[in-house]
């Protein structure tokens, strides 16, 4: 059962690092950099634009997450002392 647990965690890291390198979005100035030939220079850079009603959203989502998490992890707790007296 260890081993099973073991696997799934390191497929899903692997697939989440895996889709972010693929992915090819350029999200920074040396990332820009690199795309381009060595003679062109960079003129200016675009800074990221936050309202406070993004940033609302983003804490929202953010304890949305969490209370998710906790909800999971003790449903999958209560769940395996159901089980336990089975195994």
């Amino acid at each position: 059962m260890g081993s099973g647990v073991l696997a799934a965690i390191v497929l899903c890291c692997g697939s989440t690092i895996g889709f972010a390198l693929l992915k090819g979005a350029v999200r920074s100035e040396a990332d820009v950099q690199a795309l381009l030939p060595a003679k062109v220079k960079i003129l200016g850079t675009v800074p990221p634009i936050t309202s406070k009603a993004d940033m609302r959203r983003s804490r929202l989502m953010s304890f949305e997450v969490v209370f998710a998490s906790l909800l999971a992890c003790a449903g999958l707790v209560l769940f395996f002392l159901k089980v336990r007296p089975i195994l």
